[in-house]
């Protein structure tokens, strides 16, 4: 294997104009300019020798003889060993120091040759043919300036060389114009000299902007890195009190309903709404740290959009109707059928957020799902009748914590991520998301589906998701559970609850105390385990050394964090993971379908 390229070793380039530059861009310029002075080499080789064969051919009508037809296989030389040595210097990965050296003392053995070809073109009285001569040579001087590739030292030497002899020689010819010449030549040379010098200062101020692209790259992320940690942290942290909350509502409720009582149902009825709009919102969270984390994967799979818009419809009727508006769904005649691959889960996740901010910020009017043709896609919109949505702010509702209208952050609006939630699940279905709206006439966010052939492959027939239990578990045995939370009111709330479902809960803070509960010969039927214990134990470290000890039942993963890689770990377990806070009866149910 080749070495890789080693660090640019020359000195700073210290007369190019502003702040002196640093080794790394000292480098990085050396780098463009050897990589546009070999991309120039290869494109000028016809050209140049095409210009070879006019000069030797003017040489020799201004009487040098057929030996100027010598300065053609001469100059080709040159210029093809010239392009191999930097070719091959590049394959080998060389010094970028050295590579620019080699191009840059390159570029002066051509002016050399045309020097000699001169000096024995002007030994002869000056013709029409010494007129064509210098046109051709100074076209070849104006196409070398691409050769340069923006190092202006280089090219003001071969300046030097070949218009001090094109100078010299008019100088010394017997033309009347001579001094007139000589004196255009010399501005010419100038202004392409100050041509090339600003090609580099061009080259040194792109470089300069991309170092601080991405320096403010690198800062973005390093701001979009803490930002996760952040609430991965805060999410976690208060998933704590919310999952004891959620264990002493679920215990509030399971009491009323044992006891008849109404005012208790009712108090339980309050507590769990409250509970579920904070749930709601960490949960919101929580799902863009998955997506982010690269912990959702889409399963594709045969979907009837019909039927899944007629389930959103019948779902979201009861929401809208207190809200005072109508939701009805449309489809375009003999448009059908609505078949699309996706998976349905998702899709069914975007429509929702979708069909939610348009009930939510929709005051009065409609809210319509429509379904029709666009070519061979299938056009999925949600209309709305509300406020409608200024152009200007299109691109920042998709931002995260961004609201149209909601200076006051009122949490019934909640955080500004159903959106942004939405554009992340849209990039990973790999579909496209439109959206028409202005201030005053409502909006419509369309979803583009490639539509699927319905004689090719037929729907694939799933049943509706049944809701989250949340009624009391089926009486049966008395299960043992063997809960695992370094959370003293976890534990304590979780087993309050299993208490009053009259099975028997021992709680352990660490692995020591999980353990030694089996040493002293009780024997648990499931085991509901946190996944991140202390001391860096995790709940899979612990549900390893209950299997050594014994324990063969059922378990669970519970976890309130939110951060990337330990969402990934828990899933890749392969057991059930709940995250905090979680429906207590839910979980009591759950247990109970396991070991029946």
């Amino acid at each position: 294997m080749a070495p890789g390229p080693q660090p640019y070793a020359a000195a700073p380039m210290r007369w190019l104009p502003g702040p002196p530059l640093t080794p790394q861009q000292a480098a990085r310029l050396a780098g463009e300019r050897v990589r546009l002075g070999l991309m120039q080499a290869r494109r000028v080789l016809l050209p140049g020798l095409c210009a070879d064969i006019a000069l030797a051919w003017l040489a020799m009508r201004c009487g040098v003889g057929p030996w100027a037809l010598l300065f053609v296989p001469v100059a080709a030389a040159a210029q093809l060993t010239r392009l191999g040595a930097m070719q091959r210097l590049a394959r080998r990965a060389a010094p970028i120091d050295l590579q620019l050296r080699l191009m840059t003392l390159s570029l002066l053995v051509y002016p050399a040759l045309t020097v000699v070809l001169t000096t024995l073109v002007f030994r002869h009285s000056v013709g029409v043919s010494h007129h064509l001569y210098t046109t051709v040579l100074l076209g070849v001087a104006a196409g070398s300036v691409s050769s340069a590739a923006g190092h202006a030292r280089s090219y003001a030497a071969g300046s030097l060389l070949l218009g001090g002899a094109l100078c010299l020689g008019w100088l010394g010819s017997d033309s009347p114009q001579a001094w007139l010449a000589a004196s255009l030549f010399l501005l010419l040379m100038g202004v392409l000299v100050n041509y090339v010098r600003d090609q580099g200062l061009v080259q040194l101020d792109l470089i300069r902007l991309n170092e601080d692209l991405e320096r403010q790259r690198e800062r973005a992320e390093q701001a979009a890195e803490a930002r996760t940690r952040f609430f991965a942290a805060a999410s976690h942290d208060l998933r704590q009190p919310l999952t004891a909350l959620s264990y002493n509502v679920a215990t509030v409720e399971a009491l009323a309903r044992l006891g008849q009582d109404e005012a208790l149902a009712r108090v339980a009825d309050g507590l769990r709404r409250s509970l579920a709009e904070s749930q709601g919102l960490l949960d919101s969270l929580l799902e863009v740290s998955q997506l982010d984390a690269g912990a959702v994967q889409p399963n594709a799979e045969t979907v009837d959009l019909q039927r899944l818009v007629e389930a959103l419809v019948e779902a979201h009727q009861a929401q809208a109707g207190q809200r005072g508006l109508r939701l009805h769904s449309e489809l375009q005649s003999g448009g059908g059928p609505w078949q699309v691959r996706c998976d349905e889960a998702l899709l069914r996740r975007v429509l929702q957020n979708l069909l939610g901010n348009a009930l939510k910020f929709t005051q009065r009017g409609e809210v319509l799902l429509r379904l029709r043709r666009d070519g061979e896609a299938i056009a999925l919109s949600v209309v709305d009748s509300g406020p409608g949505i200024d152009e200007a702010l299109h691109e920042r509702v998709f931002e995260e914590f961004f609201q149209v209208g909601n200076l006051a952050r009122n949490r019934s609006q909640g955080l500004g991520l159903g959106l942004a939630i939405v554009r992340r699940l849209v990039a990973l279905l790999g579909l496209r998301l439109s959206l028409q709206s202005r201030p005053g006439s409502g909006s419509c966010f369309t979803l583009h589906l490639p539509a699927l052939d319905a004689q090719r492959e037929p729907p694939l027939e799933r049943p509706a998701p049944a809701p989250s239990p949340t009624r009391l578990p089926d009486p049966g045995r008395v299960l043992k559970v063997l809960v695992v939370d370094d959370e003293p009111t976890i534990r304590e709330a979780l087993a309050a609850l299993l208490a009053t479902l009259q099975w028997e809960t021992r709680g352990a803070g660490s692995l020591d105390a999980a353990l030694q509960h089996l040493r002293q010969g009780w024997q648990p039927d499931a085991a509901v385990l946190d996944f991140r214990l202390r001391h860096g134990v995790t709940g899979l470290d612990a549900l390893g050394a209950l299997r050594q000890a014994g324990f063969r039942g059922p378990a669970w993963l519970v976890t309130g964090d939110s951060a990337a890689p330990r969402i990934q770990e828990a899933q890749a377990a392969g057991l059930p993971v709940l995250y905090k806070p979680l429906d207590g009866l839910a979980l009591a149910a759950q247990i109970r379908r396991a070991l029946p």
